[in-house]
């Protein structure tokens, strides 16, 4: 999903928590950020605990789907049963 665009752009399965991390840890994987070590270093230090999502079977959908987002819902949606199933056979 991207923030405020209602679509889903990929899929994956998120199967481990990493953290938290340290100063140096997050500037060794700045790379998997997309970011360049100098970028990560400019950021302003971030008061709260840092963690890594760990993904597998990551997949980029060749055409995105929309989908509706729950009120409330900040980090995580529960897709309903149907969009679920239609993501699963894409």
């Amino acid at each position: 999903m991207q923030s405020g665009s209602g679509m889903i752009y990929g899929t994956c399965e998120v199967v481990d928590c990493i953290g938290p991390l340290t100063d140096e840890d997050f500037l060794k994987h700045a790379r998997k950020l997309g970011a360049t070590r100098a970028e990560v270093l400019s950021w302003d230090p971030v008061e709260e605990d840092l963690f890594a999502w760990v993904l597998t079977s990551v997949k980029r959908l060749d055409k995105p789907v929309r989908y509706t987002h729950p009120r409330g819902a900040v980090i995580w949606v529960a897709l309903n049963p149907r969009l679920r199933r239609k993501l699963e056979l894409i």
